[in-house]
């Protein structure tokens, strides 16, 4: 009796790496993300720790000094931001790309689970026809006693 075997398993598996490649490129863009964000976020707190201390100390140099660092890490936020941003297109693409390598993946899949299906049948039409000649040499052996 005859192994199944898929004729486009080579393709799956090129698919089935391709769509892990797509899903580790899509967690690294994720975790850059979230690192821009908690990096903005530090930029925040940065600002409210500075605006707290202004306001403690109150004297010109520390409010001028105080008000130049808030207008840097409010640049820096922007900055930031438009880092996410970019980021956020790259995750877009990243996701659609991902998409279609599953779609490929699942088509291929789809074909393996006919093409077994094809060979099952196969392969019960020969254990029928192998039933009936043993049957049949069975019978004429019979006959003949």
């Amino acid at each position: 009796m005859k192994k199944f075997k898929f004729t486009l398993q080579t393709l799956l598996n090129i698919e089935v790496a391709l769509e892990k490649e797509k899903k580790n490129e899509l967690a690294m863009i994720n975790a850059e993300i979230a690192r821009l964000n908690d990096q903005k976020d530090e930029f925040s707190q940065s600002i409210t720790e500075a605006m707290q201390y202004s306001f403690r100390t109150m004297e010109i140099g520390d409010l001028m000094n105080t008000e130049n660092y808030t207008r840097y890490l409010k640049k820096c936020i922007v900055d930031t931001e438009l880092e996410i941003a970019v980021k956020q297109d790259e995750r877009s693409v990243a996701q659609a790309e991902l998409i279609e390598c599953m779609r490929k993946r699942k088509t291929y899949e789809r074909l393996r689970e006919k093409q077994l299906e094809i060979y099952k049948k196969e392969i019960e039409a020969e254990n029928a026809k192998n039933i009936d000649d043993f049957v049949s040499a069975s019978i004429g052996v019979e006959t003949y006693e």
